[in-house]
């Protein structure tokens, strides 16, 4: 059974499959970010700078939610998420080069890429397949094979 806590939202570390990228992650976060972007326009509209400070406010904690998704799909395809970096500076360089402009579609490009690639069968050395039949059992922290590798076991 799945149960979506803060971790799922927040941590980077990790691995997460496509089905719970799309229905849990990319779903969400693009609904959120279709009614922020509405809110956003009417309340320039109606003047109410007070919320708009809040809605940017709030941009953080939403590109962070996504930092740490795309970074746990990079660690299912076994790459590190450091390429979150370049996942999210290139398509934004790409768009301000062809269009003279900031725009959001290579940023889509970039999220179907990550989530059409298939994840690496079995455990990689990020942690264990989000489809084997015990993936969502709790772990211990202390035997992430990454974890071990960044303090020199």
């Amino acid at each position: 059974m799945i149960t979506l806590t803060p971790h799922f939202y927040l941590s980077p570390r990790g691995r997460t499959g496509r089905q719970l990228y799309w229905l849990l992650g990319v779903l969400p976060l693009f609904l959120v970010g279709v009614a922020a972007g509405i809110l956003g326009g009417y309340l320039r509209s109606s003047g109410q700078d007070l919320l708009i400070f809040f809605l940017v406010l709030a941009m953080p904690f939403v590109l962070w939610a996504w930092v740490s998704l795309g970074a746990r799909r990079l660690h299912d395809i076994n790459l590190s998420g450091g390429w979150m970096v370049a996942v999210l500076t290139i398509p934004l360089a790409v768009s301000y080069v062809v269009t003279g402009r900031f725009g959001p579609s290579p940023f889509l490009l970039a999220m179907f890429v990550l989530g059409a690639i298939p994840g690496v069968v079995g455990e990689n050395r990020f942690g264990r397949d989000p489809k084997a039949p015990n993936a969502f059992e709790p772990t211990d922290v202390r035997s992430n094979k990454s974890l071990e590798r960044t303090r020199g076991e």
